[in-house]
């Protein structure tokens, strides 16, 4: 399914029950996009950024256009949220780099960290009176925690996770 109409179809969900208004009903969504996953040729018959044409290498081209639609779906749909949704916190991650080789325009996101071969993958927490930005390497394991936290649950997990929330001046 096209991200667009993924997102289409959460907000349609969001939108006729209940979320909205005065309700008390805390709503978790988990959507898991396509476009941003190879071979990168899902956006081609639906969406075209030109900018990225004269950029030779075909897979990094047609990697570039997909980010371009998938950063566009994504600005949509966080938008609509941050403003119909009250106390909305969206977290917005990759779950592996792009498997795009080296090029001229490209560096593939993998990192050697303490000898590891590491996967160096986006993760963006949105949300009103959210600030900071965290420059060392975390793990997928701080995700609950943080979301967590974010929440302001009080809740006991077992994990080797911690919270990326930072306190911010």
């Amino acid at each position: 399914a096209k991200d667009e109409d993924v997102f289409e179809f959460v907000k349609g969900f969001l939108l006729t029950n209940g979320a909205i208004g005065s309700t008390n009903v805390n709503y978790f969504a988990y959507i898991i996009t396509m476009s941003s996953h190879g071979p990168f040729t899902l956006v081609d018959n639906y969406y075209t950024n030109e900018f990225f044409n004269d950029i030779e290498n075909k897979v990094v081209r047609n990697y570039f256009n997909s980010i371009s639609y998938v950063d566009y779906v994504l600005s949509n749909f966080v938008t609509f949220a941050m403003k119909n949704f009250k106390d909305t916190v969206i977290f917005i991650y990759g779950d592996h780099h792009s498997s795009v080789s080296d090029s001229e325009y490209y560096r593939r996101s993998v990192s050697y960290v303490d000898g590891v071969l590491i996967d160096i993958v986006p993760l963006f927490i949105v949300g009103e009176g959210l600030k900071g930005i965290v420059c060392e390497p975390i793990s997928f394991l701080s995700i609950a925690p943080t979301m967590i936290d974010v929440a302001g649950v009080k809740a006991k997990i077992k994990t080797r996770g911690v919270s990326v929330i930072r306190e911010t001046e």
